[in-house]
C-alpha cells in the first residue's frame, strides 16, 4: 500500500470514529428535553456519522466491487444498503433544519410562513437519487451515478435558491439576536453549497460520464446512440441474479492507483459533511437557549 494512501486511509478512519464520539457523548448529555426536532436532528446526525464511519474505515466502490479489505464488512451489499439509511437520513436532517430556520425567521419577522411546497419535494427526490445508485451498482452502469449525482446537485442549487429568498428577511441583526444568529449560520452555509455545486459539476459527475465511456463501453469515449441503446439493455438484463453479486468484493486493491479518482469525494463525505450533520443539533441547541 502506497505509505501516503495508508496515512490518508488511517487519519479518515481515526476522524470517522472520533466523529462517532462526539455525536454519541452530544446524545446523551445535551439533548433538549421535550424538543422532538432536536431529538429528531441527533438521530439523523447519529445514524449519517456511525454509516459514514463504517464507510471511511472498510472502504470499497460498490459499482466496480472493489473493497480494501476482503471481509463480510466489506461487502458493497452492506455498504450500499447503510449508506441509503444514512444519506436519506442526512437529507431528512438537512430539510427539517431549513423548515425550521424557515419558519423562525418569518415568526421572528412577524410574517406568515409560506408553504415553499419545493422542499416536500427534496427528500423524495434522493430516493429516486438512491434508486439511481443501487441501479448502478447492479449493473454497472456509471451513467446512473451521474444522474444520482446530478439529482444531489439540484438538491443543493434548490437549497440555495431557497436561501437566497430569505435572505432579503435578515436584515434587523442589530436588533433581533436570532435572526443574527440565523444570518451568521447562512453566511457560512454558502459557501460550502457553492463549492460543493461546483466541485460536483466540474468533477464529480463528469468523472462518472467518463467511466460510463471510457470503462463501461470500452471505447474512446465516442458513443453513438446505438452503442448506447445496446449497453443499455445488455446492462440491465437479469438484474435480480446482478443483485446477488454485490455481496461479494471481485477486486481487493490497497493500491493507490485504484482509489486515487475517489479520494476528494471520500474526504469531503466522511468529514466534512459529517462536521455538518453533527453541529445541526448543536446550533439548533444553542439557539433555542437565546
Amino acid at each position: 500500500m502506497n505509505k501516503l494512501f495508508k496515512l490518508w486511509h488511517i487519519v479518515l478512519s481515526s476522524v470517522s470514529i472520533i466523529n462517532v464520539i462526539i455525536i454519541s457523548y452530544y446524545s446523551f448529555f445535551y439533548k433538549l428535553s421535550n424538543d422532538n426536532i432536536h431529538k429528531y436532528l441527533i438521530i439523523f446526525s447519529f445514524i449519517y456519522s456511525i454509516v459514514c464511519s463504517f464507510r471511511a474505515i472498510w472502504l470499497k466502490k460498490p459499482v466496480q466491487q472493489l473493497c480494501l479489505n476482503n471481509n463480510f464488512f466489506s461487502s458493497p451489499f452492506i455498504g450500499r444498503t447503510l449508506a441509503t439509511i444514512a444519506e436519506l437520513s442526512f437529507a431528512t436532517q438537512i430539510i427539517t433544519f431549513i423548515k425550521f430556520i424557515t419558519k423562525e425567521i418569518y415568526t421572528q419577522n412577524k410574517k406568515q410562513n409560506p408553504t415553499f411546497s419545493y422542499l416536500n419535494y427534496l427528500v423524495p427526490s434522493i430516493f429516486l437519487a438512491q434508486f439511481f445508485c443501487w441501479l448502478a451498482c447492479i449493473t454497472k452502469f456509471h451513467l446512473w451515478n451521474a444522474v444520482e449525482e446530478s439529482i444531489w446537485t439540484i438538491f443543493a442549487i434548490v437549497l440555495l435558491y431557497h436561501i437566497y429568498i430569505l435572505y432579503p428577511l435578515l436584515q434587523n441583526t442589530k436588533s433581533n439576536k436570532k435572526i443574527a444568529y440565523i444570518y451568521s449560520l447562512l453566511k457560512k452555509i454558502i459557501p460550502f453549497i457553492i463549492t460543493y455545486i461546483i466541485f460536483m459539476i466540474k468533477i464529480d459527475i463528469p468523472t462518472y460520464i467518463n467511466r460510463w465511456k471510457q470503462s463501461d463501453l470500452n471505447n474512446d469515449g465516442n458513443v453513438t446512440f446505438s452503442e448506447f441503446i445496446k449497453d443499455f439493455l445488455k446492462k440491465h438484463s437479469n438484474l435480480s441474479s446482478k443483485l446477488f453479486n454485490l455481496f461479494k468484493c471481485k477486486i481487493i486493491s490497497t493500491n493507490y492507483s485504484d482509489w486515487k479518482d475517489s479520494i476528494s469525494f471520500f474526504s469531503g463525505y466522511f468529514t466534512i459533511a459529517v462536521w455538518a450533520s453533527i453541529y445541526i443539533p448543536i446550533w439548533y441547541k444553542n439557539y433555542k437557549l437565546l
